[in-house]
């Protein structure tokens, strides 16, 4: 039957292929990277590339992985056209002005990626990452709306490792505008499901948005009048940052406290 298989002569159904893999102790994913010559699928290294490109701010980059998908003419490559045309120009703005700021996005890429989330019912990974990436972009019933029915399938992804990850970055994307928007009460209960996403398991590959999370804590304590406390602790987290070598994202997130104390005109001693 082996032979048979190897040969193209029979079918196999992927409950017995699965239950192959676990007589030989290899798992699903495994065995793909295995079998596609220890490389991600074409999907996993857009987004891989997309987010180590984003946490350097390299345009160049960025503009090479535009080029590099510029002649598909799918839905989902035109949605992450976008997606890649709206981080460029965001982080354009950030180098020009030391300011990172969203509202000067370009409607036309804007629609692109509504449009798209929009006529999803069910939403996959490839949705939340889209959703994760683009929050700012909406106005806050589409935001609501899109959060709706993102969050019907956090449980059944919050126990895999992929899944949380996503959630933690959506969750802290979506905690960030309802700081903005004064919704402090909506801001701490996705807080909480940030937590809870960056604890499951005990998982160490969540451990970033742990840092995240206590990031975020501070902006509310300090919100909430436990000003010397919460700027204590946001400074905490940037220094965890740059200790573990992330000095990019600690020279984005002080730029982001910075605006939050101005914002909110609140007074601190270093």
């Amino acid at each position: 039957y082996a032979i048979g298989f190897e040969k193209g002569k029979h079918e196999i159904t992927l409950s017995l292929f699965e239950e192959i893999l676990k007589r030989i102790m290899v798992p699903l994913d495994e065995f793909f990277f295995i079998y596609r010559n220890f490389s991600s699928t074409e999907d996993d290294s857009f987004w891989i590339d997309f987010v180590e490109l984003s946490g350097k701010n390299d345009v160049v980059g960025m503009q090479t992985l535009l080029d590099k998908i510029t002649l598909e003419r799918t839905e989902q490559t035109e949605v992450r056209k976008a997606i890649l045309h709206t981080r460029i120009q965001t982080i354009n703005h950030y180098l020009r002005t030391n300011v990172f700021d969203e509202s000067n996005i370009s409607d036309e890429y804007k629609k692109i990626i509504h449009d798209y989330l929009w006529k999803m019912q069910t939403w996959t990974l490839e949705e939340i990452r889209i959703f994760a990436n683009s929050i700012s972009f909406f106005e806050e019933e589409v935001q609501i709306h899109f959060y709706q029915i993102m969050l019907k399938s956090y449980e059944k992804y919050r126990y895999y490792d992929r899944g949380r990850l996503m959630y933690c970055h959506l969750f802290a994307g979506m905690i960030d505008e309802l700081i903005i928007q004064n919704k402090l009460e909506a801001a701490k209960q996705v807080w909480e499901k940030l937590k809870e996403a960056s604890e499951t398991n005990s998982s160490y590959n969540t451990a970033f948005y742990r840092i995240v999370c206590n990031y975020y804590q501070a902006l509310i304590w300090m919100k909430e009048g436990e000003v010397e406390k919460g700027y204590r602790q946001a400074k905490r987290a940037l220094q965890t940052w740059r200790e573990l070598h992330y000095e990019t994202i600690a020279d984005l997130y002080f730029l982001l406290l910075k605006g939050f104390l101005e914002k909110e005109n609140i007074q601190v001693e270093d």
